[in-house]
């Protein structure tokens, strides 16, 4: 059975002002378009909800029956409600963020910090991979927002470029004959090299960098996270291709230096994605608006 939730509507409120004419008060409708709800009400359900008495409207027992259970469904809507517009002030919700551990370390991290003090009833989640991984997740509605290394190219997806890095190459003091050295690919190509593994967003472009300039370049080691390649690099195992923007504080300490290569290794972009044809949830969207400065 399929019953109108505006003929419940209505029989509840008679029922809390205990007729109808305040109930067609209270509803901003008249009183014959009340009666006539509660008679559709009563027809549809196949029973008598009230009994007319001196003192006004009284429900029949069928009628407190039925009463019990709008009354706690009402409850629950206006629990609903509540909650909704909680939702929408911040006040409660979550949000599901995809990125790498090297977009959520060294890009996303101040970002995180000034969302959780402007709205710390929000719970944050995070789900950690590469770009590929997470624009996965993205399309399988296990994240409600990504970050990834662009470019993606997804019919599926919408991508709006949110951050700029450049990429370059440095080493460890045991390189440092070859600080301030200009030196072209070739030459940068006979030390020791250490690069992201492939199938990365980051290999991928950086292996396009090196085909641009003639070259090709097999790796010495080849390791899954940005962390390793500046911790490779400190140890002096060899030339590391690193995020600039993400090595600031090594490159002010002097563990680690740039070299001086001929064509620089051109800028790329972080981007936020989420699904086309979707509405974002309050929280990602007001997350999403802290990364882009608003």
């Amino acid at each position: 059975m399929s019953i109108n939730y505006e003929l419940y509507k209505v029989f509840f409120c008679v029922v809390k002002n205990g007729s109808i004419t305040n109930a067609a008060k209270e509803l901003f409708i008249s009183q014959p378009a009340v009666s006539q709800s509660i008679k559709q009400l009563e027809s549809q359900l196949g029973g008598k909800l009230f009994k007319r008495t001196p003192k006004g409207m009284e429900l029949t027992a069928e009628g407190s029956a039925i009463f019990e259970f709008v009354e706690r469904a009402n409850g629950l809507i206006e629990q609903a409600e509540t909650r909704f517009s909680q939702m929408k002030s911040l006040l409660s919700g979550s949000i599901r963020i995809g990125a790498s551990n090297n977009i959520c370390n060294n890009f996303l991290f101040p970002f995180i910090i000034r969302f959780r003090e402007m709205y710390p009833q929000v719970k944050l989640f995070f789900e950690n991979g590469p770009s590929a991984q997470t624009v996965e997740l993205l399309k399988t509605g296990k994240v409600d927002i990504g970050f990834v290394n662009l470019p993606v190219d997804d019919d599926e997806i919408d991508v709006t470029p949110c951050g700029q890095l450049h990429d370059c190459f440095v080493a460890g003091k045991g390189f440092s004959h070859l600080k301030g050295k200009p030196m072209t690919v070739e030459e940068l190509l006979k030390n020791p090299m250490i690069l992201l593994s492939r199938g990365t967003n980051s290999r991928t472009f950086i292996d396009e960098y090196f085909k641009a300039n003639g070259c090709k370049c097999s790796p010495d080691i080849e390791v899954n996270s940005h962390d390793l390649l500046v911790s490779f690099a400190k140890a002096n195992m060899g030339v590391s291709c690193v995020t600039k923007e993400f090595v600031t504080k090594e490159l002010e300490e002097g563990t680690l230096f740039m070299l001086n290569v001929d064509g620089d290794v051109r800028s790329r972009n972080i981007g936020h994605i989420q699904l086309k044809n979707v509405t974002p949830t309050f929280a990602g969207k007001r997350f999403f608006e802290i990364v882009q400065g608003k």
